[in-house]
């Protein structure tokens, strides 16, 4: 797995269909702001001391920043694929990761992207810290990793290739 450059933002078909969601989401929201700033204005309405026109403005404003936001992340988004590799046992995009840290139980994290990322199902972000540590690393290896209890060591357990098919979501 090798990212096109510094400033992509690595990502699966599940993942992209969810950012679009998410920007799809976000116009929804902006339309009701909108809606909301045009009816909190009325017609008759004075401008200067109206609270729900402020607030209606205001979600406005949010929702144009989080729309820019993620359409510029939308334009930065590289697709990528599991690695057919799958007797390297090196961790890459798509890979299931049991390790442990320090003297903790094991863990299992699936490496995915940002807009992927959901710690109940044990997603995590391969721009993560702990992603960007494992990231080319291998089965039976060990990594010093700092964490906020101090440095730690994470011993690679297990690495495993998640199909896209049998999912995430």
């Amino acid at each position: 797995m090798v990212l096109s450059s510094t400033n992509s933002i690595p990502i699966s078909e599940i993942g992209l269909k969810k950012l679009q969601s998410m920007i799809d989401d976000a116009e929804s929201q902006l339309t009701r702001s909108l809606n909301a700033v045009t009816e909190a204005a009325g017609p008759n309405s004075d401008w200067h001391d109206n609270a729900p026109y402020d607030e209606a403005n205001r979600s406005v404003e949010f929702w144009r920043a989080r729309l820019t936001e993620l359409n510029t992340d939308l334009h930065r988004v590289q697709l990528m694929e599991v690695e057919k590799d799958k007797d390297s046992k090196q961790i890459v995009f798509g890979s299931k990761v049991k390790i442990i840290i320090g003297n903790e139980q094991e863990k299992t994290y699936t490496i995915l992207g940002p807009y992927e990322v959901d710690l109940s199902k044990g997603i995590i972000s391969i721009l993560s810290p702990l992603g960007e540590a494992l990231l080319g690393k291998k089965e039976g290896e060990s990594i010093d990793f700092s964490t906020t209890e101090g440095n730690k060591i994470v011993k690679i357990k297990r690495v495993d290739f998640i199909s896209f098919d049998q999912s995430i979501s």
